[in-house]
């Protein structure tokens, strides 16, 4: 039986019926689609550490570099490249435990708009709220992406922290730009952190 409606009704129905099979479609497999998006997560934070992980010197080149210097090329030194060290130790502690708490948030905020999908799938259904479900995937991209991000940042500045420890230019700073460099290093990682 065929009803005889307004054209425009029929022009929507028509329109609105690809974004309900769509949106169908999308529910069924919106479990599965943020599951392999938050497994992606480990190896992905994995990557990006190994990058500057694998150049970075060990801790114990610096704290060799660090008695060797302080003890036999300068010890008037040793007090110094001691403490800067353990400013270096304190920062990327700590930029460790922000860490720890953001991603927390982040794999907290991954599980809610996967328990969310399914309305907001629907929702995007609706003619006038196409946006929904490609902000959907964008914020789920967005926080899959966060969490390499910060482990590369955290392994770049413990790089640049004990590069700059194992350096010879702690051994002997013979200038102005020397010292200032030293100084510098625990600074320049906060701000990377």
């Amino acid at each position: 039986m065929l009803f005889r409606s307004n054209p425009q009704v029929s022009v929507t129905v028509q329109n609105a019926l690809p974004r309900v099979v769509l949106a169908v479609i999308l529910i069924t497999f919106s479990y599965p689609i943020a599951s392999l998006a938050y497994s992606l997560v480990l190896p992905l934070s994995s990557a990006a550490a190994a990058i500057v992980t694998d150049v970075t010197p060990s801790l114990t080149t610096v704290a060799m570099n660090i008695i060797y210097v302080g003890i036999y090329r300068n010890p008037g030194l040793a007090f110094t490249m001691v403490s800067i060290a353990l400013i270096m130790l304190a920062i990327i502690g700590l930029g460790v435990w922000i860490a720890f708490y953001v991603m927390i948030f982040v794999l907290v905020k991954i599980l809610l708009i996967t328990l969310l999908a399914p309305f907001t799938f629907a929702w995007g259904a609706i003619p006038g709220n196409d946006s929904l479900t490609l902000n959907w995937f964008r914020r789920l991209g967005a926080y899959v992406i966060t969490v390499p991000a910060m482990a590369f940042l955290l392994a770049f500045a413990k790089y640049i922290g004990f590069e700059a420890l194992s350096d010879d230019r702690l051994a002997q700073p013979s200038s102005l730009g020397d010292t200032l460099f030293i100084f510098a290093v625990p600074i320049i990682m906060l701000v990377i952190i």
